[in-house]
């Protein structure tokens, strides 16, 4: 293996994989080193397989759904932004297709042929040498920069240019085990603690088994301090899980609240599940839904029962009859208070202090659980309430 290169990109995943490419202008010599079997990983399984490539919004929009603070990224999309990206890859044979809320997904829905276009590019690149199942285990510096790395049983390799695209650490089967973090502050980086975040959030509260996978759209979140400070708001659709919330607004959410959640701090999440409806209109539906659904007995056998009907029932019955106001605590503990007089079909519930177990190990886990409640849900669109 040649002992010297112009740039060393540690990690093959989308950021490295697409540097590199960026980096090839036919002279310098490239070395993409990746410690997995396959470069790419998770790019092949983003977006339940779909990956959500980009989105059409101008730039001024897009920021500010970057987080914490977009205004970092308006340099570089000033150079290579959404309509670049989506030239590269229709170029490359890939045709696009904008969706609802001006999504960009491979008109395929595979992920693959995004990573295909991207693997073959850098294949078909004579001055790219990629490195597979090879672990970078040391930054070497000289005179305060950067002059190679060590790679694992075959010592220092020399370059003028190091890039990092090691990922963070939320999908450790993937490749992104945090590894890049240690390597950083070994030559003197300072790094945040990371949090996870597009993570399912854990209520102190037992969630009722029935709604467990249940699907709601059209409702309001709100993510609240104990002094009623609000951190997140949101409508759109949530799922229930076995032990909390899931769903596109809730993986948002958590992007918000997890660093409180990390430091200890209990906070409340109120669920408006009819916000365009005023309290009036809200009881007297609510009172023919109890009517229609909540006073008949099913006499059929179970394998007969309409499960979208139970759910439903479950559903109505539990936002009306209770309101969960539970203390968090690391028992869990569950507490219930008496209905008010006048009350909406909202559901308030402590978030509990950590919004996964045994940190990063567990956000794989919880995101397979999220998705197999989703695609159950999905199964049966009539499971989903609609106004």
């Amino acid at each position: 293996m040649n002992s010297r290169y112009d740039i060393i990109i540690v990690g093959a995943g989308a950021a490295g994989m697409m540097a590199a490419i960026a980096a090839s202008d036919g002279k310098r010599k490239i070395l993409l080193v990746e410690k997995m079997e396959q470069p790419g990983r998770k790019l092949r399984i983003t977006g339940k397989g779909r990956c959500n490539l980009t989105n059409t919004a101008p730039i001024r929009e897009f920021i500010t759904h970057i987080s914490p603070d977009g205004r970092f990224m308006r340099n570089a999309f000033s150079v290579f932004f959404n309509t670049e990206l989506m030239d590269f890859f229709e170029s490359r044979g890939v045709p696009l297709v904008v969706e609802r809320g001006n999504r960009v997904f491979p008109k395929s829905c595979k992920s693959l042929d995004i990573f295909l276009a991207m693997i073959k590019t850098i294949e078909a690149d004579r001055n790219i040498k990629v490195l597979k199942n090879t672990c970078v285990t040391d930054i070497a510096t000289y005179e305060g920069r950067v002059s190679g790395v060590v790679i694992q049983n075959s010592g220092l390799v020399h370059c003028q240019c190091l890039i990092m695209a090691t990922g963070g650490m939320s999908y450790p089967t993937t490749g992104s085990s945090g590894d890049g973090y240690a390597l950083l502050r070994k030559v003197g980086h300072g790094i945040v603690e990371p949090v996870p975040a597009l993570v399912p959030l854990v209520c102190a509260e037992k969630i009722p088994d029935e709604l467990a996978g249940f699907t709601l759209k059209n409702v309001s979140l709100v993510i609240c301090r104990q002094d009623g400070k609000k951190l997140f708001e949101m409508f759109g659709e949530l799922t229930f899980t076995d032990n909390g919330i899931g769903g596109p607004i809730t993986l948002s959410a958590s992007r918000a609240v997890s660093r409180f959640l990390h430091n200890g701090e209990r906070l409340t999440a109120k669920i408006d599940l009819k916000p365009a409806l005023d309290e009036e209109v809200l009881d007297k539906k609510l009172i023919s839904d109890l009517n229609s659904f909540g006073q008949k007995t099913d006499k059929r056998p179970q394998q007969q029962r309409n499960p979208c009907a139970e759910r439903r029932h479950a559903f109505v019955a539990a936002g009306r009859n209770n309101t969960f106001c539970a203390k968090s605590n690391k028992n869990r503990a569950l507490q219930t208070t008496k209905p008010n007089k006048r009350h909406r079909t909202q559901k308030t519930a402590s978030v509990a202090e950590k919004p996964y177990a045994n940190h990063y190990r567990d956000t794989q886990f919880r995101r397979g659980h999220y998705n197999s409640g989703r695609r159950s849900a999905q199964r049966s669109e009539s499971q989903n309430f609609r106004e």
